[in-house]
């Protein structure tokens, strides 16, 4: 927004209290040593329309700009810039003091010692600032034709506006030969255009992303000149200017040709001729073969770690993440010929570094790897009747193919590396271990010759014998059944039922927060989906 000012004058034509100063002669000069700091100053005193024939005097190692303000305006403003001021005198400039009236003798440079440059001289010398990043709505990128299909494919698949057309760039403030470049314009409508759209273009040392100051001006993006940018599109005197730091340089861009959209690219090679309509044509009796359902990749934000699909080689791994975490007391693995599923009630909740992580679709036991979805898009209905669970079975699909795994034959995780226990010696006080041994020997029958018999027989004698735990190897025997804790075993039933609420509730009244949560999630999503 501009802030209108009453009067045409310039605030660097004033006399006293800023009123028109009459004649061309400058009253004074201000000296700054380096070329940023005299266009921060130009900026302030002179309107944009005013710098296209503005001039600098260069000499003495610093940047003159002409004043034409008056004494007090000019002590005021030359020192925020960093500047001095000096009055001319009889063809010298001499060095203002800073109070009372203005300097009519003293000694500094000759006047005609400075040399006149360009405005845009100063710009060249000055470059380009880094600015703070800022979210924005268009850019601007320059381009080799080689990347120009990539660049606008990846822009059209995140929904941004694309045109380009096809420019020549050539050296802006020295001669020589021009360079064939692409200009492609991408804007986002509404919204910003994604950072990390920009930040992977700045990587590409062959791409420039630029801001449109001016319709005759492209900055490189995240770079700002200490002019302003509509003083700066003040200088351009024919194309288009960009200015760029780092390997890029700046350049004057000539346009060639129209500007075109971007959806070209979508199909590009490949021809879809456009046919007339048969007038005799009638519409088809059937109905289009339906397609086949898929696991396709999609998107898919927040989604928990449910299960995990297991090789054999990551589940010889297995034992190595989870020994001593507290998640190898609830999961539960069910083993199959090459594929294996581990589990838990109320979902695993954390990423493990083996597998593939799986979460619940529904409804019952259906998994999908993370990332995933079905094609076609299915509802709660359509799936229980496609994929039913029989017998609580939980049923994985990938993008290869489905496994179908027995629940029933789940075991404790901690199976895989619980080996065989030590033997364990009952001890016993040596009176009852003495009375114990005379009635096993006297129930022992004897033989024909008056000696008894040593056949196997149950004895007396206590032992503890503790079950067998499940074995990794191939061919072992199928696995008992798991004494778990009463409530587990109820919500893990409820689970599989499908009633996920109420197994939710067990969770909740078991100190059980993170797998109620989860579980509540899931009820919510199958009475939201499709």
């Amino acid at each position: 927004m501009t802030i209108p000012f009453p009067g045409s004058a310039s605030l660097g034509d004033g006399d006293g209290d800023g009123s028109p100063r009459a004649g061309d002669s400058p009253p004074f000069y201000a000296r700054f040593s380096t070329a940023s700091a005299a266009l921060v100053y130009a900026g302030q005193v002179h309107r944009a329309e005013e710098l296209g024939t503005a001039r600098c005097l260069r000499g003495e190692g610093a940047w003159w700009l002409p004043v034409h303000l008056s004494l007090r305006a000019a002590r005021d403003s030359v020192p925020s810039c960093g500047g001095a001021l000096y009055a001319e005198h009889d063809g010298l400039l001499v060095r203002d003091r800073g109070w009372g009236e203005a300097p009519a003798r003293g000694t500094g440079p000759e006047r005609a010692s400075l040399a006149p440059v360009p405005l845009a001289e100063v710009v060249r010398t000055a470059g380009l600032t880094a600015t703070p990043p800022a979210a924005v709505a268009q850019v601007t990128v320059l381009a080799s034709g080689t990347r120009l299909a990539d660049l606008i494919r990846r822009a059209l698949d995140l929904r941004l506006t694309v045109a380009y057309q096809r420019v020549e760039l050539t050296p802006l403030f020295a001669d020589g030969p021009a360079r064939p470049a692409y200009a492609v314009d991408l804007a986002a409508a509404p919204g910003d255009v994604p950072p990390s759209l920009i930040a992977a273009l700045e990587r590409d040392p062959f791409v420039l992303v630029c801001r449109r100051a001016a319709d005759d001006l492209l900055v490189q993006h995240r770079q700002a000149s200490p002019l302003p940018d509509r003083a700066l599109a003040a200088l351009v005197d024919h194309g288009v200017w960009v200015l760029a730091t780092g390997g890029h340089g700046c350049a004057r861009l000539t346009a060639h040709g129209e500007r075109l959209p971007g959806t070209a690219f979508v199909r590009l090679g490949r021809d879809v001729p456009l046919t007339p309509m048969d007038p005799g044509a009638e519409w088809p009796d059937t109905l289009p073969e339906p397609p086949e359902v898929t696991v396709v990749p999609a998107r898919g934000h927040g989604q928990r770690v449910d299960a995990v699909l297991l090789s054999d080689e990551a589940l010889a791994c297995l034992p190595l993440v989870l020994e001593g975490r507290t998640l190898a007391e609830t999961a539960r693995l069910v083993r199959g010929r090459d594929r294996h599923l581990l589990i838990a009630p109320g979902g695993l909740l954390e990423d493990l570094p083996v597998g593939e992580p799986l979460h619940c679709l529904g409804p019952g036991q259906l998994y999908l790897p993370l990332g995933h979805r079905l094609r076609p898009l299915l509802p709660p209905a359509a799936r229980r009747e496609l994929f039913p669970a029989l017998g609580g079975d939980a049923i994985v699909l990938t993008a290869t193919g489905g496994h179908a795994f027995a629940l029933s034959q789940a075991v404790p995780a901690w199976y895989l590396w619980a080996g065989e226990p030590p033997e364990i010696d009952v001890q016993l006080p040596p009176g009852v271990e003495r009375t114990l041994r005379l009635v096993d020997h006297e129930l022992m029958p004897e033989t024909g010759g008056g000696e008894r018999q040593t056949a196997r027989r149950s004895s007396f004698l206590p032992r503890f014998t503790p079950p067998r735990p499940f074995r990794t190897r191939r061919g072992a025997n199928t696995p008992t059944s798991i004494n778990r804790p009463g409530w587990q075993e109820e919500a893990w039933a409820l689970e599989q039922a499908g009633d996920l609420r109420r197994a939710a509730e067990l969770h909740n009244r078991n100190n059980q927060p993170l797998q109620a949560a989860r579980l509540y999630e899931r009820a919510a999503e199958l009475e939201e989906r499709p």
